[in-house]
């Protein structure tokens, strides 16, 4: 994802964005929040908590019924949602199988 993609996901300006990459700007708590949804990470992770649940063991029905919601609100264009599930789907096998867990 790159500094643009992540401006627009924060609604701000790459040049913003840059700044707190860089640390010159403080990021508010909303922010972090919304960065760590648009990178699909939790906010602990990006405070360095590891999260050691297996990929099996990940509920992603919460994250599926955002994307719907999001379709609802127009955020989304129809067929994006099963394409989206299905994109977190492939990667938590791909995720598992590289664990040994396939």
């Amino acid at each position: 994802m790159t500094q643009r993609d992540m401006a627009e996901g924060l609604s701000t300006t790459p040049a913003n964005y840059s700044k707190y990459e860089s640390g010159a700007t403080n990021i508010s708590a909303p922010d972090i929040a919304r960065i760590a949804r648009l990178l699909g990470v939790t906010v602990g992770f990006i405070y360095g908590e590891r999260d050691e649940r297996k990929p099996e063991e990940i509920q992603y029905e919460p994250i599926l019924d955002e994307l719907q919601s999001a379709s609802y609100a127009g955020g989304l264009e129809p067929g994006d949602v099963s394409e989206v599930a299905e994109i977190i789907r492939m990667k938590a096998r791909r995720r598992a199988e590289r664990q040994g867990r396939a």
